[in-house]
């Protein structure tokens, strides 16, 4: 299993990969803002309306991205994670099919130790989880499947 150093590591790349995903829609409302702007100096008429409100609907939901990125972003630097059994909040937990980490909804994260999905507290699995307290050596079932903990650091 890895040491402190190896949750460290893969905690700031769970950091870097909720950074990226605020950037990229920074990026994207950036560039939607800029199509907007040269859709109002164009004069084709209703063409032109369609296309001006078909942008700024766009820029709408860029923007709802950006502001859901920054929230996530921000509740992942707000608390220490975990550090050791039994699971909960900040929780990375080695089952025997796949890594999870317990914090927000941010997806699969390529790591240095491969993909670890990054999951909600409130999502099924990571309730599982916590209200068994589940320590390294237990079994939880999911959805029908069986689990076994291999570790929780």
């Amino acid at each position: 299993m890895q040491d402190a150093h190896g949750k460290s590591r893969l905690w700031q790349e769970v950091l870097a990969a909720a950074e990226a995903r605020v950037a990229g829609a920074r990026a994207e409302v950036s560039g939607l803002q800029e199509a907007l702007g040269s859709e109002a100096k164009s004069s084709a008429g209703d063409k032109h309306e369609t296309g001006r409100a078909m942008v700024q609907q766009e820029l709408e939901r860029a923007v709802l991205a950006l502001q859901q990125a920054q929230v996530l972003a921000h509740a992942l630097t707000a608390q220490e994670p975990a550090s050791g059994p039994p699971a909960r909040w900040g929780s990375w937990v080695v089952l025997d099919r796949m890594q999870v980490v317990i914090a927000q909804a941010l997806g699969r994260v390529e790591t240095h130790l491969g993909p670890v999905q990054v999951i909600s507290a409130e999502a099924p699995l990571a309730r599982t989880l916590i209200n068994a307290q589940a320590a390294p050596g237990d079994a939880v079932e999911v959805n029908g499947r069986k689990l076994v903990v291999n570790d929780v650091r």
